[in-house]
């Protein structure tokens, strides 16, 4: 963001006055929509494409950079978009309302992850696909499912929400869970198997 200059003084009625000529310097509309119109286009593309290449399409964007960014670095907090971290198996999607297949992270969800997980790395995030493809999913109320996954000798969950509408769906967390979360899973949400029984 460009700051313009600011010019300061104190007027005849002793208040004091300030001038930044040209304010619209300071910003960047197109910088900051952009970013989401891309996005947007992005996975729509992915929604419309065979399930092999929409799967490649979501499959490894922990290696690229801007994504990187977007989960792990502060300096761009203005950074606007959702990126596609994972496909959403048909009756999970069908159980949450959404018409989208597309699991977004969006640009909320990935600061709050920062703040609240920031153990996580970029490429933890594929992990989200395999939580939701082979887990233990349950329901969590009407829009939205959480799945537990043991990966490498501990237990990872991961929780998606489709919106009001049903258009998008989002990962609202996915982060490292004890035994006790799972248990308390078991014991209070219901279960939903792969097939969507």
């Amino acid at each position: 963001m460009v700051k313009g200059t600011e010019y300061r003084w104190r007027g005849a009625d002793g208040r004091e006055h300030v001038l930044t000529p040209d304010a619209g310097w300071s910003y960047n509309p197109g910088r900051r929509d952009l970013g989401a119109e891309a996005a947007d286009r992005m996975i729509a593309k992915i929604d419309a494409a065979p399930p092999d290449l929409a799967a490649a399409a979501v499959g490894q964007p922990w290696n690229n950079p801007l994504f990187r960014r977007h989960v792990k670095d502060y300096a761009y907090p203005d950074a606007r978009g959702d990126w596609p971290v994972a496909l959403m198996p048909a009756h999970l999607l069908a159980r949450i309302g959404g018409k989208s297949r597309t699991t977004r992270l969006s640009t909320w969800t990935a600061n709050k992850q920062k703040e609240n997980h920031a153990d996580l790395d970029p490429g933890d995030y594929a992990r989200v696909q395999n939580i939701l493809n082979t887990g233990e999913v349950f329901m969590e109320g009407t829009d939205r499912v959480i799945g537990y996954l043991e990966i490498d000798g501990r237990l990872w969950a991961a929780a998606v929400k489709a919106t009001a509408d049903g258009s998008e769906s989002y990962l609202l967390t996915l982060h490292r869970a004890h035994d006790r979360n799972l248990a308390a899973a078991r014991r209070e949400l219901k279960s939903i198997d792969r097939e969507g029984e």
